[in-house]
């Protein structure tokens, strides 16, 4: 069982802050894919009343920060254009540059 409560992940004597660190935390890890966050609050109820009704389960343990395989629009499309004149298919405008890094 993947599956455990949020509540029980830390301790109950921990301070205010170090709650929302790991909150902080646990939405990072959701929104790379590898936790899923599930509230135990009944069906339809989209009201989180206390911690105890938040569940985490663990989807993925292979972790990879997001900024690592992120490669923003603006970057990609260079990339294409780069592409396409290297190869000679593409007509190049010559006022134009291509930033490198």
């Amino acid at each position: 069982n993947n599956v455990v409560g949020f509540s029980t992940i830390f301790p109950k004597d921990c301070e205010g802050y170090e709650v929302c660190r790991l909150f902080l935390s646990t939405l990072m890890l959701c929104n790379c894919g590898n936790v899923a966050v599930h509230n135990d609050g009944g069906e339809g109820d989209d009201n989180i009343e206390s911690l105890d009704s938040l569940n985490i389960e663990l989807l993925n343990s292979a972790f990879q920060a997001p900024m690592e395989s992120f490669i923003a629009p603006s970057a990609d499309d260079l990339h294409q254009k780069e592409n396409v004149a290297s190869s000679g298919l593409g007509m190049v405008d010559e006022n134009v540059s291509i930033a490198h890094d």
